[in-house]
């Protein structure tokens, strides 16, 4: 029984994101990573859940194709090609495991910290609270661009975040027509685009990325 469980730890971890090197990269990239892990097609070899088995869709078919990577809060976190890579070769019968606050937690996928931290390509994984901690603090990977709820008076990029600490980030695409923020994020049950009005993000933080190549692109119209 020891030896199933080190083998399997083991087979989890070959398709795991640890974090990449830092150095300077443009917006361009940004987006392309997260669009990769949102339009990206998908099919699992085994049957299994969504995170809020309430949220559409809560299970996922091998007969089926899906797009954007599955939420979850499993640690490590996958960027798509080892999403892709675990998605469709596990040989267990189950992909994840029941968590004691009724969420499953699928061993495959990121939740929204680790999709923005996978897309800046941070040498490690940050939290909301890891977000919002280095941008009113020591600003190693990130700074902030206005206060709390100050959304709706900066000027965003693309491939700029909102961080609510605690809570939820997402990272800004562009704006709407109609002046609604326009986002690219990981969320139950898998990642996709959003619309988001200013109403809803009193409690957010814009914040930017540090070392990138191309700070003059705005985010007006879709990449």
């Amino acid at each position: 029984m020891r030896l199933i469980i080190v083998m399997a730890i083991l087979f989890f971890n070959l398709y795991a994101w640890d974090g990449d090197k830092w150095e300077p990269m443009k917006r361009e990239e940004i987006i392309s990573i997260a669009k990769k892990m949102i339009d990206s097609q998908w099919s699992p070899n085994k049957i299994c859940r969504g995170w809020n088995v309430s949220v559409e869709p809560p299970e996922f078919y091998p007969w089926k194709s899906y797009y954007g990577m599955l939420y979850t809060q499993n640690n490590p976190q996958e960027n798509w090609e080892e999403f892709l890579a675990g998605i469709t070769n596990l040989p267990y019968d189950y992909y994840g495991y029941w968590g004691t606050n009724n969420r499953w937690y699928n061993y495959y996928g990121t939740d929204c910290s680790g999709f923005v931290s996978i897309c800046w390509k941070l040498p490690e994984r940050y939290s909301t609270t890891l977000f919002y901690d280095d941008a009113n603090g020591s600003k190693k990977y990130c700074y902030p661009l206005g206060s709390i709820g100050s959304s709706a008076s900066v000027s965003l990029l693309s491939g700029d975040a909102l961080n609510s600490k605690g809570n939820h980030i997402i990272l800004f695409s562009h704006y709407s027509a109609s002046n609604t923020i326009i986002s690219l994020e990981q969320t139950p049950n898998n990642a996709k685009m959003k619309e988001w009005y200013y109403s809803s993000l009193q409690s957010y933080q814009p914040i930017r990325r540090n070392l990138l190549l191309d700070k003059k692109k705005k985010g007006k119209g879709r990449i």
